[in-house]
């Protein structure tokens, strides 16, 4: 049987606070003549009847973020057969500089839809949000039970969405033709990250718990600290009458002192914490239209004044509860689900690289040179702790080498590095004893080793000499110093004005990697004023590329041998991260993952991974094999 016109696919969704998950209640099917057909899903008929329609394989079936549908179907029942197409990555092979890829945005673009609709459903929201304030399940999460609005709001706002998904399918396919293999590559990495994201990650609740009693009583005592340098400047950050009031509230109800002393002092208030540095008198040169400049890097470099010390420490803490701890207890888990399935987007940046919900912003270990408190250094680390192996099952991590220098090495075909690599010795570290060799003595080798690393990524990421003297702190005559002796030494700045001349040639820049293993073409429209970032773009999409086929391979390995022995749990930056079963020998099944994943073939230089073992969490992965 031939294959029929494609049909759009939508659900709303309903949020399940016992399971944690995303639960449809109506659905709605567009065909090519932009006829409509909704499915109320609690009517046995219309289940029937959608199931039906998601099980033909003969019908292509278009949805906009078709893991987000995949998953809500699941959760009753339903699986999606045949062909599939996300307008979602169509938008971002046809032009990866749209910031933002909802739907609504996109149809506003490439539809000339004015989205009115939208607009009459954000105020209901707003107004159930109002209504159900005192709610315990509204007051924990953002989401709303979108069943209880209006059936004459929300059903013609679904076959909308329909309607614009498919029209938006129609709108690509003519600009999507020549990445038509690419975009055949993303769709097959579908079911990979499906399976992904259903499996999802254990999380210590225990754990969780704990640290958040540690940090919040750690953040309370911060604040105290910054409090009390308010009392002994007399700084009055409130109107006299406020004052009046509070004190009034505190006589009469005995409300508690950090509750009054909130309403005394914001730190999240930026005028209030530009009076207070400009009462200490912090010598901050840089001004805003408010007042003193109170980013993190200006902050920073007044570290060793009390207030911003305990500021900069407050806020670090914060973000730990707001983006990490608290979610992973109050939202991706339950009492009786301790398993968190976050969202993958795989072309996420513009690179076409993924990211991930929370997840994303976890770093492994604090970027050299970036603006964090020495007593927060290890901090981020900390995080990782709260993943933990399922029972009977352990970690193994495998992380990318150096990629994005190796991807460099053979881009720019620079002998120089290429040698410095296939030596195996550190690359950055033989960059360093070439620039600095008559500074370096044992004491400071790391440090110029580090400044080799910014050198080098300065590059890679567009770095002009400005930003480099900034980086190092130097000066600008010292800076271009520093970047003519690298050139000189390493001549890798033919290869960058190779790939600006293309972009302001052609209007873009054309990554095109063809070989055994991995297979891409594509555009990425620069402009030209950003021409300078086409480095990064060629080095990070292809690194992102070779983790994508990656993971088509090894999952591809794990269900033809290891089935439910093995799971693929996340993907992020260079990292993918497994569940073992412990049947499996550590040693063995880490170079079988790690074979499937290197390229020796592709590239000038060997793309080459390492695993490291964890029996108890993700963030105790060693380099070695336990």
């Amino acid at each position: 049987m031939h294959t029929k016109p494609p049909i759009a696919i939508d659900t709303e969704c309903d949020w399940d606070f016992d399971k944690n998950v995303f639960v449809p209640f109506i659905a709605t099917a567009t065909d090519s003549q932009l006829k409509s057909t909704l499915y109320t899903l609690c009517k046995k008929k219309d289940y029937i009847a959608l199931k039906k329609l998601c099980n033909n394989t003969h019908t292509p079936k278009v949805f906009h973020q078709v893991l987000s549908d995949l998953m809500s179907l699941h959760q009753i029942g339903i699986k999606i057969n045949g062909k599939l197409h996300d307008t979602m990555i169509q938008a971002s092979l046809v032009d990866e500089n749209q910031e933002r890829k909802g739907l609504k945005p996109l149809a506003k673009r490439f539809l000339n839809d004015d989205c009115k609709d939208s607009t009459v459903l954000k105020r209901l929201l707003t107004k159930y949000k109002k209504d159900n304030a005192n709610d315990k399940h509204t007051s924990r999460t953002s989401h709303v039970q979108w069943s209880t609005l209006p059936k004459n709001i929300i059903e013609p706002y679904a076959i909308k969405d329909t309607e614009r998904t498919l029209k938006l399918h129609y709108v690509f396919s003519t600009p999507l033709k020549p990445f038509t293999k690419l975009y055949d590559f993303e769709l097959s990495l579908v079911p990979v990250i499906f399976k992904m994201q259903l499996t999802g990650l254990r999380i210590n609740r225990r754990f969780v718990k704990k640290m958040l009693t540690a940090i919040t009583k750690k953040t309370n005592s911060l604040y105290d600290e910054m409090y009390n340098v308010i009392k002994q400047h007399s700084l009055k950050l409130l109107h006299i009458d406020d004052y009046y009031k509070i004190e009034k509230k505190w006589t009469d109800t005995k409300t508690s002192l950090l509750k009054i002393k909130k309403q005394v002092f914001n730190p999240k208030s930026t005028a209030q914490v530009q009076r207070i540095l400009a009462t200490l008198k912090v010598p901050i040169r840089t001004q805003t239209k408010t007042g003193l400049a109170t980013d993190k890097a200006t902050l920073f470099e007044h570290r060793t004044v009390i207030f911003v010390n305990r500021l900069l420490q407050y806020k670090f803490y914060q973000k730990q509860l707001t983006t990490y701890y608290e979610p992973l207890l109050n939202y991706y888990t339950s009492p009786t689900n301790d398993r968190a399935h976050f969202v993958f987007f795989q072309s996420g940046a513009k690179t076409g690289r993924f990211s991930a919900e929370l997840i994303q912003t976890i770093p492994k270990v604090e970027a050299p040179g970036s603006n964090l408190l020495e007593e927060l250094k290890n901090e981020p680390r900390v995080v990782r702790k709260a993943f933990i192996p399922a029972d009977d099952y352990y970690f193994i991590s495998i992380d990318y080498d150096q990629i994005e220098l190796r991807l460099f090495a053979h881009f720019s075909n620079c002998e120089v590095l290429i040698k410095d690599i296939l030596s195996g010795k550190d690359p950055h570290l033989m960059t360093a004893y070439n620039l600095f060799s008559k500074k370096i003595v044992d004491k400071n080798i790391y440090k110029y080793r580090k400044i080799a690393k910014n050198i080098v990524f300065g590059i890679i990421y567009g770095m002009g000499q400005s930003k480099l003297a900034n980086t190092l702190g130097v000066s600008l005559f010292e800076a271009a110093s520093i970047l003519k002796q690298y050139y000189d030494m390493y001549p890798v700045e033919e290869y960058t004005k190779r790939l600006i001349g293309q972009i302001w040639r052609l209007g873009y820049l054309e990554l095109n990697v063809q070989s055994q293993r991995l297979q891409v073409y594509r555009h990425y429209n620069i402009p030209q004023e950003m021409a300078y970032r086409a480095p990064n773009y060629q080095i990070q999409g292809t690194a992102g590329y070779v983790m994508k086929a990656a993971m088509k391979r090894v999952a591809s390995l794990i269900n033809s041998k290891y089935k439910d022995k093995v799971r693929l749990l996340l993907t992020l930056h260079d990292e993918l991260l497994f569940e073992v079963h412990k049947s499996l020998d550590a040693k063995n099944i880490s170079n079988v993952l790690v074979t499937e994943m290197s390229d020796i073939v592709t590239f000038k230089v060997p793309i080459v991974c390492t695993p490291k073992i964890s029996y108890t969490s993700w963030g105790e992965v060693k380099e070695k094999y336990m």
